[in-house]
């Protein structure tokens, strides 16, 4: 038997290392691999005999059979990790191909695309070099990418998952509220969000608060107090009225609060009618012209009524108007004459 060890090198030898020599008395090693771009060489032991070195052998990289997402240009990189990328913030990676030992081949153009996408990561957000051997992920939209990378019919790779969260806070936002009317309250929504409108959920920021105040005859302002990035305040007002929302930065935080929106507040439903302009007293025989407007709970003109409405009197005599359906153009009012 004829015994092959590693007597030099930085790497692993491999394969079948005992052999039983032939007829003739030789040993062919056929399975013998070395692992690592480097000279070594090889003791081969025949019992207790003096070991025979091999003359030196050089390693040299195979060819390639993957390319990797990888993090350097030279290959003294790795495969790019699952992470986070905070919005604003760019992330270079790397097309590296390397042989079936993971031998570094070398930094080749490749076909980049963003696959497994969720939320608000879109394609747009990975943008190839112009030799297309790396590519820059930016991040906008907060949600989850993977960094894919082809070259021919070497076997594709994969960068880990790239979170995009929330960059650092600048702004507090009113969202666009639902208008309501006057018989309930609206909830108006303010948010803390980045540059690229995230809502900020982390950064040490989240909770910091802001004042909602309001024109008009609004209850309700007050400070809202956020929870990662987001609170709300429930407002009322009994006039039937638009009024615009905005933020005052009581708290001292520095970011902008220059957002301002909306809100209409519109009549409740009809309560009741109000009947003006009959002369008082009216003379027997002289006509007196009167005006009905249909009214909510809170007096304000129920615009959009159109109904009918029927005339009575506690004097059996008057002569009183028909019975009237309202329309549209009326706007809740009709004057009789």
């Amino acid at each position: 038997h004829v015994i092959a060890s590693l007597a030099s090198g930085s790497g692993a030898l491999r394969g079948a290392f005992d052999i039983t020599t032939n007829a003739s008395g030789v040993a062919t090693f056929t399975d013998l691999a070395y692992n690592k771009l480097d000279a070594f060489t090889i003791n081969f032991t025949v019992n207790a005999l003096m070991p025979v070195t091999s003359d030196p052998v050089t390693v040299t990289v195979g060819a390639a059979t993957k390319v990797n997402v990888e993090t350097t240009a030279n290959g003294s990189g790795s495969i790019v990790a699952v992470q986070n990328l905070a919005s604003g913030s760019m992330l270079t990676a790397y097309s590296i191909t390397r042989d079936q030992f993971d031998n570094f081949v070398g930094n080749e153009a490749s076909v980049w695309s963003l696959t497994n996408k969720t939320l608000g990561v879109a394609d747009g957000n990975l943008v190839a070099a112009g030799d297309f051997k790396s590519a820059t992920l930016t991040g906008n939209l907060v949600g989850t990418g993977v960094i894919h990378v082809t070259n021919g019919a070497l076997t594709a790779g994969n960068s880990g998952v790239v979170t995009v969260i929330n960059g650092e806070a600048t702004k507090f936002i009113i969202l666009n509220p639902t208008d309501g009317t006057v018989d309930s309250n609206v909830i108006v929504t303010v948010q803390l969000q980045d540059a690229n409108n995230n809502v900020v959920t982390t950064g040490g920021n989240q909770n910091d608060d802001v004042t909602l105040a309001s024109t008009g005859n609004v209850t309700g302002e007050a400070l809202v107090n956020l929870t990662n990035g987001v609170g709300t305040l429930s407002l009322n007002d009994h006039t039937a009225e638009t009024v615009t929302l905005s933020l005052v930065d009581t708290e001292v935080t520095g970011f902008n609060v220059a957002s301002t929106q909306d809100l209409v507040f519109a009549h409740g439903a009809l309560h009741h009618f109000n009947v003006m302009g009959a002369t008082d007293p009216v003379v027997a025989g002289t006509a007196s012209d009167v005006t009905v407007t249909a009214k909510d709970l809170y007096d304000n003109t129920v615009t959009s009524y159109t109904g009918t409405i029927t005339f009575s009197s506690s004097d059996p005599l008057a002569v009183l108007p028909a019975n009237y359906d309202f329309i549209g153009g009326d706007m809740g009012a009709k004057t009789f004459v």
